[in-house]
């Protein structure tokens, strides 16, 4: 299993990776520990997911310079998540479609899914 961070804001995805204030950090290993980041920049905290061996990152809105700093660490990024943060942890690690499953409400699952198609609509989710 690979290591995972989520935004987690009292039990649900935090609704913006960018002014998150706490990952839920679980280790391929299973350990799991909550890491407060609330002081941290977007550098920091790419830096802080690298250093932890984080490989993917769950979150909600994120801006287009978080997940470049993100994916520039070869750290994935599944976004336009919510929901409880125990549940969607529960389907990565039982290999179920977290996009799916867990997308915002009114997100194009697909457009959401797809950081390039995203990008190419000016950072638009779904509606318009």
């Amino acid at each position: 299993m690979e290591t995972i961070a989520i935004t987690d804001w009292n039990g649900i995805v935090s609704p913006m990776f960018d002014a998150s204030c706490c990952f839920l950090v679980v280790q391929g290993d299973g350990q799991r520990f909550t890491a407060d980041v609330r002081e941290m920049t977007l550098f920091e905290k790419a830096e802080f997911c690298s250093s932890k061996g984080i490989k993917v990152v769950m979150c909600g809105a994120i801006s287009n310079i978080a997940v470049t700093m993100l994916q520039d660490r070869d750290i994935r990024v599944l976004s336009w998540l919510s929901g409880p943060v125990e549940e969607i942890v529960g389907a990565f690690n039982n290999n179920q479609n977290v996009i799916e499953l867990f997308s915002l409400p009114g997100c194009n699952r697909k457009s959401c899914a797809n950081r390039r198609r995203f990008r190419r609509h000016g950072g638009q989710c779904g509606m318009r």
